[in-house]
């Protein structure tokens, strides 16, 4: 492992788990305490950033923030902690005091992938049967904008104690801890992971996948995040180690369901992957995968070795694909088994002859200054606050404007206007009502050619957008004078900042401050 390729759960575990005492609750009460902040973060959470928002008899309801360190190897995010999380809560609700609630198998179905523009992830999971032994809940996954993403099923075992601990006297919030850094889901990208990107345009899956082995290519974000590497890559077959590390726990018996889901689903994933052609030009037929089910066996202690994840193909014709997978802990014991169906599709990347369609946009940045230092000050808990109120004023003005949110970095966002007179105006009003909520915020704006790449937008034009607004202080519009000349005419005032070097671009710019 080099120092580039450092896991974020390779730092101090962070969160609590709860004490014994509170298996003397039911398990409803126990959730509810949850959803209201009374009972300690455990660290699974803190990595993910899930949150319970509500829980009734039967039902629970989570969120989960969409985070760029979500983001695999082809771009997409994974639903699988949060799905697996809210199955086991929602069976947690039908469970009486003295009962732990164990994984014994889940299946999730893939309605449609999502990327960092989906903003946040909320589930939705109820009971649908239970009884004294076993409890059947299920679950949907939905987006921001309400798309249903994941549908899943789980089952679970009441596993009864001996006896039922004493419940606790009185539950109160817990103590914040402080911490020098946000939690993960809330820190800048850095720079030392990305997706593979265009390489799947120009190679075929086993040389992409084989380029993540050697090191050629840097881990996918959720790899670092999570603790998760493929370690040998073979047409058909693929073996992957994830450190259970704490951080992947709920619990003190161990690692959490959700990341072995999760590391199954990248087995079985990634073994589909290596017989995927170089996609070239044309029309392309590839393997999609459409569910997966996990049976679990036992919880992997959280002891800091690997478990190992194997994925084979099982059956493969001309309309399906089957993969099995396996998790083995370090000690040789199974973990879980799993199965993949995937289903052959077209597609079509004729586009690529011609190039990435190219239209002349507005491009607005906006980031909120000195965010990390903040977050440091503040705490997690109310850094959390401070975002939820800077994403609802940003999206609220964009709203009135008619911009068009491409897609959120944390502590900025990217969007996009069709009039650069209304990007300014835009930029402008989120200034005003973040000062007015105490945040401070910098915008940047510039008008050029972007590349449309599906929902999301490339080219010199947004990068010249984002050092624009690297150079902005504290309630600075800045924009590039190809805005300032296009707003002619508009009644906007601009004041000029002098001519500047933008890192990674060429040439000198002359920028322009907006007079309030």
């Amino acid at each position: 492992m080099t120092d580039a390729w450092v896991p974020v759960t390779s730092e101090p575990v962070r969160g609590t788990f709860d004490d014994d005492r509170f298996y003397g609750l039911s398990g409803l009460e126990h959730v509810r305490a949850a959803a209201r902040g009374l009972v300690p973060e455990p660290p699974l959470l803190r990595l993910t950033g899930i949150r319970v928002t509500s829980a009734g008899p039967g039902r629970v309801t989570l969120r989960q923030p969409v985070s760029p360190w979500f983001q695999g190897p082809n771009s997409a995010i994974s639903t699988h902690p949060l799905v697996e999380q809210a199955l086991r809560l929602a069976a947690m609700t039908g469970a009486p005091p003295g009962v732990r609630v164990l994984a014994s198998t889940s299946t999730a179905n893939y309605i449609k992938t999502a990327g960092t523009e989906a903003e946040a992830f909320v589930a939705k999971a109820q009971i649908v049967s239970a009884g004294r032994v076993r409890c059947t809940t299920t679950a949907t996954v939905e987006d921001a904008l309400g798309r249903l993403l994941t549908h899943a099923v789980g089952q679970f075992v009441f596993d009864r104690m001996d006896e039922a601990p004493k419940p606790p006297a009185t539950i109160e919030r817990p103590p914040e801890p402080s911490y020098p850094t946000p939690d993960p889901p809330v820190r800048p990208l850095d720079g030392t992971t990305s997706p593979a990107g265009a390489e799947w345009m120009t190679k075929d899956g086993l040389t992409v996948l084989g380029a993540y082995v050697s090191g050629e290519l840097p881990p996918a974000p959720v790899q670092r995040m999570m603790g998760i590497r493929l370690v040998d890559v073979g047409e058909g077959r693929t073996d992957w180690a994830m450190v259970a590390s704490p951080w992947l726990s709920v619990s003190r018996f161990g690692v959490n369901p959700g990341p072995v889901a999760y590391l199954m689903n990248a087995a079985v994933g990634s073994t589909g992957g290596t017989l995927r052609p170089a996609l070239g030009t044309g029309t392309s037929r590839v393997h999609v995968l459409n569910d997966l089910r996990c049976s679990f066996f036992r919880v992997a202690p959280a002891d800091g070795r690997d478990i190992i994840a194997r994925g084979r193909v099982v059956h493969q014709d001309d309309r399906t694909i089957v993969i099995n997978a396996e998790a083995i802990d370090s000690d040789g014991k199974r973990v879980a088994l799993g199965a993949g169906h995937g289903s052959l599709t077209e597609l079509s990347v004729a586009r690529e002859e011609i190039g990435p369609e190219r239209v002349l946009q507005t491009v607005l940045f906006t980031d909120i200054v000195s965010s990390t230092e903040r977050a440091a000050t503040v705490g997690d808990a109310k850094w959390r606050e401070v975002l939820e109120s800077h994403h609802t004023i940003v999206r609220r003005q964009l709203q009135m404007f008619r911009g068009r949110e491409v897609n959120t970095t944390g502590d900025g966002f990217l969007a996009t206007f069709d009039s650069p007179a209304r990007a300014v105006q835009c930029a402008r009003a989120i200034c005003d009502a973040a000062d007015r909520a105490g945040i401070k915020i910098r915008t940047g704006v510039h008008l050029g050619e972007c590349e449309l790449l599906g929902t999301d937008v490339a080219g010199i034009a947004v990068h010249v957008a984002r050092r624009v607004c690297d150079l902005g202080g504290p309630g600075d519009v800045l924009v590039t004078s190809t805005v300032r000349e296009a707003s002619a005419g508009s009644g906007l005032s601009f004041e000029a900042r002098g001519d500047h070097e933008l890192k990674g671009v060429p040439d000198r710019w002359q920028l322009y401050v907006v007079r309030m």
